[in-house]
């Protein structure tokens, strides 16, 4: 007899444990594995100091015949984040020629600075300096023999850097050909940011 109770006392302790264990499952809220939150076209996004970022240049800019404090523009395309290029919208970058030198006076050199960023009616401070040079895509045709520059590449994987020059540890562009240094417009410039700057995506 007391064998018997005892298997039936079992069978309602199993009992009770599974259907409050089912419960349990059914008011316990599910598990959400946080995912990466992807950045929506014009949000606003902070890159911090160190942030690769790189401009399609607007001007030809060429040591024989560019003056210091000369200005010029460049359109930002995308940034390197923690190895993730971020498009960006096409903000101006403004800087000036902070140095040059011609052939013919040793080897040419080129130094650029930059000093804001400019998108529509809002400027930021903009503190950074030219890291490596790349050569801009070739011009496609269109219609009548009328060129027009190809859109700049969405990442940096295939850019080239461009032939004739070197960037040292200061920025400075040097030539290697024995020509003055030769920046056609829609070269792109990679610039590190020495200082934080407020940026806006751009569409994929």
């Amino acid at each position: 007899m007391r064998a018997q109770r005892s298997l039936v006392w079992f069978a309602i302790a199993v009992a009770g444990g599974v259907s409050g264990s089912l419960a349990a499952q059914r008011t316990s809220p599910p598990t959400v594995t946080a995912l990466p939150v992807l950045d929506e076209p014009g949000a606003q996004r902070t890159l911090p100091a160190g942030t690769d970022v790189d401009l399609s240049l607007q001007t030809r800019l060429n040591a024989a015949t560019v003056k210091v404090d000369e200005r010029f523009d460049a359109t930002t395309i995308n940034a390197l984040v923690r190895g993730t290029v971020v498009m960006l919208e096409g903000a101006t970058a403004r800087g000036f020629v902070s140095s040059v030198r011609p052939a013919g006076q040793g080897r040419s050199t080129l130094t650029l600075s930059f000093h804001e960023l400019r998108a529509g009616e809002r400027t930021a401070r903009l503190r950074a300096a030219i890291l490596q040079v790349y050569g801009g895509r070739p011009e496609r045709e269109r219609g009548a023999g009328l060129a027009v520059p190809a859109p700049a590449e969405s990442t940096a994987k295939d850019r080239i850097p461009l032939a004739g020059v070197l960037v040292d540890a200061t920025g400075t562009i040097t030539a290697t050909d024995g020509r003055s240094v030769d920046l056609p417009a829609g070269t792109i410039l990679r610039m590190r940011l020495l200082e934080p700057l407020d940026v806006r995506v751009g569409g994929s």
